[in-house]
């Protein structure tokens, strides 16, 4: 068993819960073990253990104790999944505009760059053409003030600087992770039906649809073996699923090896089914 660590943002990870690390169609996504954060530079660690042999990139300010340089109009690529996880790995191209600036009220904690960033950028990496990590991506100026009011900025971005977080991030010990704790959970990715016609094809559901669809799951849990990419719930344990809050009423007070029966509707050839499954929590 490895132990793997991956450098985020402190807000990315501040309000716990589970987390999992996900690689594209690579491999399944694995469940993170614990983490630490440092709020006053929006920067945390979050641990996972695998048995498969991943690609670590090496980061020389973490590693050797070492500086990258950063110079002023330097090419750099920014890293994430802004939106969506459709735009998993999502890349995009600028320059760095300023070498150092201030960031959370911290000299030098930042550099400012011009590559896009948006929302799901949070903690993903800012790298050189020599593929050296300068920096994690954090934030961007969303608007500036004018005489004319507030207008909408463009290439406004901050990263946290690598080797001003270097040395805290070497610093963070054993007893400075929190453990993850699992809980049982159906394992489900769940959207209104209103919301899900907004985005997708009518025909993906039955006529005059009342429940909630699946759009995606977790793979480390047991719905995956019994539900479908757009079925329709529309009974749970013998009661009504009109709303996702419907389930998780049914999910109060949940625990690992419980029991739960679910009534779905689901395409099959260009009929609607009626299925029953039953899903034990894990």
């Amino acid at each position: 068993m490895f132990l793997y660590y991956v450098l985020t943002n402190n807000h990315v990870v501040e309000d716990g819960g589970e987390m999992k690390i996900h690689f594209g169609n690579i491999i399944e996504d694995i469940p993170a073990t614990d983490y630490v954060g440092f709020e006053p530079y929006d920067i945390a660690v979050v641990r996972f253990q695998t048995d498969e042999v991943l690609r670590v990139h090496h980061v020389g300010p973490i590693d050797d104790n070492t500086t990258t340089e950063i110079i002023k109009g330097q090419d750099v690529f920014a890293i994430g999944t802004p939106d969506d996880i459709q735009k998993f790995n999502y890349a995009t191209q600028g320059i760095v505009s300023l070498v150092s600036y201030p960031y959370n009220g911290v000299t030098g904690l930042a550099l400012m760059h011009d590559a896009a960033i948006n929302p799901g950028n949070s903690g993903g990496p800012l790298f050189n053409l020599n593929g050296d990590l300068i920096g994690i991506n954090v934030a961007k100026v969303g608007d500036v003030s004018s005489a004319n009011g507030s207008l909408s900025s463009e290439g406004l971005g901050f990263a946290l600087s690598i080797n001003k977080i270097a040395p805290t991030v070497r610093g963070f010990i054993e007893t400075d992770y929190i453990d993850i704790v699992r809980k049982a959970k159906l394992g489900v990715t769940l959207q209104e039906v209103s919301i899900f016609l907004e985005e997708n094809d009518a025909s993906l559901l039955p006529e005059n649809p009342i429940g909630v669809v699946v759009i995606d799951f977790d793979l480390t849990r047991n719905a995956h073996l019994v539900l479908e990419v757009y079925d329709l719930i529309v009974e749970m344990n013998g009661i009504a699923i009109t709303s996702i809050p419907d389930i998780a009423a049914q999910l109060e007070g949940a625990d690992f090896g419980d029991s739960h029966e679910l009534k779905v509707m689901r395409k099959v050839g260009d009929t609607f089914t009626l299925i029953t499954v039953t899903i034990i929590l894990s």
